[in-house]
């Protein structure tokens, strides 16, 4: 979600008032789970508190960046108004636990930073590879049941035993013949493939 301009510079103000650069650097690691570096790296507060609001923007943590803020400086007026006119306006859903809007706000649980737009580009580049690896897999099934068919094929053409059966045929096409030719036929279209 973004912030109409008027939303972004009281909550930019708020901000600006409510933490000093320690300070900041705390609640945004401590309520976000980030550590602020990482959004904006060194300048001034004012600028590094605009690259927050705008990070929080396009992560769609703008409510989490305002409740970790509240709660971590509970007493601060402008903070607790700001959120309040956000919230009116619709730039923010309530918590979902309180109808009472001076309990504090409850810091989202998070296990670690939240994905941003590199995470989500090494996602799809993953799933790119696994959607290759498997129709490459399928290629391979499709191979190896033809080199199946032709193992079938030359099983056919070996000479009968004097008792009318295949003795190669009975060997490697028993009930435990048939796992063993399974087995030496992968093993070898591996090696082959591997190579």
């Amino acid at each position: 979600m973004r912030l109409e301009a008027q939303q972004f510079d009281r909550l930019l103000k708020a901000l600006i008032g409510a933490f000093d650069g320690e300070a900041l650097e705390r609640m945004v690691r401590l309520g976000l789970g980030v550590r602020l570096e990482e959004i904006a790296d060194g300048g001034a507060l004012p600028d590094r508190v605009c690259k927050l609001i705008e990070w929080a923007e396009m992560q769609d943590m703008l409510r989490d960046l305002v409740w970790a803020a509240r709660e971590a400086n509970e007493g601060n007026a402008e903070l607790r108004a700001c959120a309040d006119a956000l919230r009116q306006a619709g730039a923010m859903q309530p918590a979902p636990h309180a109808d009472n809007r001076d309990e504090p706000m409850p810091i989202p649980q998070q296990t670690g930073p939240a994905p941003g737009r590199d995470y989500w580009q090494r996602v799809e580049a993953m799933l790119d590879e696994v959607q290759r690896a498997v129709s490459q897999l399928s290629r391979d099934v499709a191979v190896l049941q033809s080199q199946m068919g032709d193992v079938q094929k030359r099983l056919d053409m070996l000479p009968k035993a004097p008792n009318g059966s295949n003795s190669w045929q009975t060997l490697l096409l028993g009930s435990s013949g048939l796992i063993l030719t399974l087995l030496v036929v992968v093993v070898i279209f591996l090696l082959t493939k591997g190579g």
